[in-house]
């Protein structure tokens, strides 16, 4: 799937008082024969963005990446930017602890080195099972953890790290992801679209003490932000820096609380053909390697445009295709006129061409340069609008509306001048029977408004439930069988009981909560030769089913 994008000009603890941050994930592997120069370009256009440190991303290379890592840290250091190390223990194997606490002395000291109270700060990409390694590891750095959490879920980590409760969260922020790499067996996107627009403004809505990039420059997983190097072949060879142009107004707005537009303008960006225009390539929308349901990309990405606009009032706007005009409209406006704005102009296999988006006030086009400062602060905004997933839908889009509208159970989509609460007119709710208690607030609170929707609330106390998983954990496959009879039938029934359920080769015949896999036993497989598998044999085998001879162990 290829992509395009276009822009043009048109800890907050009770004892930690500290700015907050916004830091860019940085592959330190794609940059072995970077230059002086190149280290120059990238952290000025980083600055330039109001972006304050690369979170390192150091693989278990160390000697090889040591020449850049210098030169990096030299740079950064004239140039008034910090750096950080985030160690990936999924690329090339976990680091020991002595090889992790010796990258920190070698370089933890140094001007250029991010530092968070007064501690190094150091992070990790995966590696969940060292965690138990990392207490020694803060011990004898001295530094400042924030690791990565596990895809399996925050459950195991809260347990591990004593609870999250008061603990600084740093929150990830990426515009999409698609990636085919046959080296690593990857060949997914998750869905994208709008997202770059929509993690913005749940940044602004939490206000977590940091914020993380992902990615400057990962250009074989197609959400880098950053330049494209000087030879790019695949999926990566499309230039994303469109997506920096309104960061240094978020950031601030982020930072300060609000920031003043002094130039507007427009960012585009949208899949060069249409899901039905040519094969899927054996791409997949979501993947099982992370136990995912699997769809076809057609059903996961949008044949839409997308663009957002940094104005200082509100504008019309209109898009052709190819010189065809397409439906276009805003999908999100700011409070108030002054900010960002969204929209979505959908296509179909028919259209083809450049790609013009037009921002007009009334007969003549939007300026440029201006000078205009949204009329309240963060502080002073409340949500206005949200939703939520499933049974929470109706009483999250209730709630949101009048500023309640918990992280734990809704997600705020607007900001604004808080609406006044309509006079009540009944008592608080409570959860209906067979809930549990992440309905309670919410209850309380739309049934004494007068919105009390039976599927979610009692008017009288009901006996409740303790969850075992997640009511918003997504449904995963739990009964499967293969697409053609054959020598995939007896994997893909083991298999697509625990979630792994290859859509290329498997069909997902039953859905709900996840029958956790056993755990894996160090074994690996593989099928035999000629047989394309797409991970069955390594899942069952590395779990002690390794039916022969379709699968091979190793």
């Amino acid at each position: 799937m290829k992509t395009s994008l276009f822009w043009a000009a048109v800890g907050c603890l009770a004892a930690q008082v500290r700015a907050k941050a916004v830091f860019a994930h940085f592959m330190v592997g794609n940059s072995k024969t970077y230059t002086q120069a190149d280290w120059e370009k990238d952290i000025q256009l980083a600055k330039d963005a109001h972006i304050d440190a690369f979170a390192l991303n150091v693989a278990n290379e160390i000697p090889e990446l040591t020449p850049s890592l210098n030169i990096a840290f030299s740079v950064a250091a004239t140039k008034g930017f910090k750096l950080f190390f985030s160690y990936d223990y999924a690329g090339l194997g976990a680091f020991s602890k002595d090889a992790a606490i010796k990258l920190c002395d070698d370089f933890c000291n140094k001007p250029a080195y991010y530092r968070f109270n007064g501690k190094p700060l150091l992070s990790t990409f995966e590696g969940s099972e060292k965690a138990e390694e990392w207490v020694e590891i803060k011990t004898r750095t001295k530094g400042f953890f924030v690791p990565d959490w596990s895809s399996q879920g925050a459950f195991g980590a809260i347990a591990k790290a004593g609870g999250s409760g008061g603990k600084p969260y740093m929150m990830p922020a990426s515009p999409w992801f698609y990636t085919n790499l046959p080296t690593w067996d990857k060949n997914w996107l998750w869905r994208g679209d709008s997202l770059w627009f929509d993690r913005w403004n749940e940044i602004l809505y939490n206000e977590p003490e940091f914020v993380e990039i992902i990615s400057w420059n990962d250009f074989g997983e197609s959400h880098h932000i950053g330049p494209l190097p000087r030879s790019t072949t695949g999926p990566d060879n499309y230039p994303h820096d469109g997506w920096r142009a309104f960061l240094p107004f978020v950031i601030d707005t982020y930072k300060n609380g609000v920031a003043t537009i002094t130039k507007e303008g427009l960012v585009g960006w949208w899949r060069r053909s249409a899901a039905s225009a040519c094969g899927d390539g054996e791409t997949t929308g979501n993947t099982a390697n992370q136990l995912q349901l699997e769809f076809a990309p057609g059903q996961v990405s949008q044949d839409k445009i997308f663009f957002t606009a940094l104005l200082g009032s509100s504008a019309d706007v209109s898009v052709t295709m190819g010189g065809t005009a397409v439906s276009a409209s805003w999908t999100s406006k700011p409070d108030g006129g002054i900010g960002l704005y969204h929209g979505t102009a959908s296509f179909t296999a028919s259209h083809r061409g450049d790609v013009v988006i037009t921002l007009r006030r009334g007969t003549t086009e939007a300026p440029g340069s201006i000078s205009a400062t949204p009329a309240l602060k963060r502080s002073q905004m409340g949500c206005i609008q949200g939703t939520g997933t499933g049974n929470f839908k109706g009483l999250c889009e209730f709630n949101c509306r009048y500023n309640y509208c918990p992280i734990s159970a809704c997600t705020c989509t607007s900001l604004g001048a808080p609406i006044p609460e309509p006079q009540p007119q009944s008592a608080p709710g409570f959860p209906a029977a067979g809930l549990d208690e992440n309905y309670s607030g919410l209850c309380a609170v739309a049934c004494r408004l007068g919105y009390c929707p039976p599927t979610a609330c009692s008017k009288t106390k009901q006996p409740l439930v303790v969850p075992t998983v997640s009511p918003f954990a997504p449904p995963a496959c739990t009964k499967g069988e293969a697409i053609a009879a054959g020598e995939l039938t007896g994997l893909c029934s083991y298999a697509c009981n625990f979630g792994f359920c290859p859509r290329n080769v498997c069909r997902c015949t039953g859905q709900g909560v996840l029958n956790g896999p056993p755990a894996q036993s160090g074994s690996r497989g593989r099928p035999r030769e000629g047989l394309k598998d797409f991970g069955l044999c390594d899942f069952a085998c590395s779990r002690g089913y390794c039916p022969g001879p379709v699968c091979v162990g190793a």
